[in-house]
């Protein structure tokens, strides 16, 4: 029997293509779903694989290098009853495990949901398959540690402890073994380094900032407490002390007591000019008078993601700002889940990019990397302390992956 294999985005485009070149009476061996892409990326996109051959080679079992045989009537009934047992068990295999989905007809208990998405018709022929095993359709599970190399194991679990999405840990263990020589499994030092450079092409970063800021305005966003002040001190008395900037500070942040006077201390000691503004309709003038400044730091209030009134507040402020010149604020101690639903909810203003702060404040990187990866925000800088001058540092991807190996942010 010769068997061929077809590759599509899709299942629905993976038989249609065997319907095309097989006919519709097509017996389908085996359905799953496996990587695409380049082989080193961990997180190629899935793409779906259907093994099948013609009816006739199927009931005949022949090969391009054997001459056909004939089949009883009887035996040719066995094999297509084979056929359908085996079908039976691999749709549920696959339902059970996420691969299909059963369609859901409407009805009295279960009413049409208007938003749904049309279900695609599936090409007419029938699906048949030789071999049940669930691991064969939808791909082997993740090995155990015991199953691993001891030194990959390792660096799994410094990768969960890390608290770095388990999704991902997971492709990158078999990326890893399906690709790397055993000489380079049981070897450490190379082994580290052939994950660092897959978990570095996941993310972003922009260079070429410590010279030029990366925008003629700068508008800070974040949670109470990410550290927006200190990263508006760091940010100007880098740009304005060491790379002879006109820097103005404007402050938004008049909802907090003590929020003038902190960024009123910072200016004085830094030497740059102190703006505040109470409305939207300030912040316009502002940005209209101070047109000449090298750059301009608006520092925003903390702000609740989850609190929509406070959400359009605040958005009644960025409304006014030019383009590319919103930055969010992360502090490395935040929840990712948290970091998430600001990035959902200030989504519409167009955020630029990620600062992550408060680096020297944990030892765990797993939910700075899983925000950077998930939202594919370039990281523009780090930052450690509270002090005005120093410990600002750009936001290269090595810093992050090393931080997540136990190398910190320095």
């Amino acid at each position: 029997m010769t068997a061929k294999t077809y590759r599509a985005p899709t299942m629905l485009e993976a038989l249609q293509q065997v319907q095309r070149d097989l006919g519709t009476d097509a017996i389908v061996l085996s359905m799953r779903e496996v990587p695409s892409g380049p082989l080193w990326q961990a997180w190629r996109k899935p793409a779906c694989e259907v093994v099948a051959a013609s009816r006739l080679d199927f009931v005949n079992g022949h090969n391009d290098d054997a001459p056909m045989r004939s089949v009883s009537g009887k035996q040719a009934d066995n094999n297509n009853q084979l056929a359908d047992d085996a079908v039976e068990r691999i749709l549920s295999a696959l339902q059970k495990n996420g691969v299909i989905q059963t369609p859901v007809q409407a009805g009295k208990d279960s009413p049409t949901n208007p938003l749904a998405e049309p279900h695609p018709q599936l090409p007419e022929f029938e699906v048949r398959a030789i071999k049940p095993e669930a691991e064969d359709l939808i791909g082997a599970p993740l090995k155990e540690d015991s199953q691993i190399p001891p030194a990959l194991a390792r660096l799994k679990k410094q990768l969960t402890a890390q608290g770095l999405d388990r999704s991902l840990i997971r492709k990158l263990i078999m990326n890893t073994v399906q690709v790397v020589n055993p000489q380079v499994l049981n070897n450490p030092d190379r082994l580290l380094s052939f994950l660092q450079r897959q978990l570095e092409a996941g993310i972003k970063s922009q260079n070429q900032i410590m010279l030029q800021p990366p925008s003629r305005v700068m508008c800070m966003i974040g949670t109470s407490g990410s550290g927006k002040t200190s990263l508006c001190a760091k940010l100007a008395s880098h740009y304005s002390l060491t790379m002879g900037k006109q820097v103005v500070w404007v402050s938004a942040d008049t909802f907090r007591t003590a929020g003038i006077s902190e960024a009123r201390t910072y200016t004085d000691a830094i030497g740059v000019r102190l703006r505040t503004v109470y409305t939207p309709e300030d912040l316009r003038e502002v940005l209209k008078e101070e047109q000449n400044a090298d750059l301009v730091l608006v520092d925003m209030p903390g702000s609740n993601p989850f609190d929509e009134d406070e959400v359009a507040e605040i958005g009644g402020f960025l409304s006014e700002l030019p383009g590319q010149s919103l930055f969010l604020v992360a502090a490395a101690t935040t929840k990712e889940s948290d970091l998430a639903q600001f990035v959902a909810s200030y989504g519409p203003f167009r955020i630029r990019g990620l600062m992550i702060t408060k680096a020297d404040e944990t030892y765990t990187f797993g939910d700075a990397y899983n925000l950077a990866w998930r939202s594919q925000l370039p990281i523009y800088f780090y930052t450690n302390g509270h002090q005005a001058v120093g410990n600002l540092l750009p936001g290269d991807v090595d810093k992050l992956v090393g931080a997540l190996f136990g190398k910190g942010i320095r």
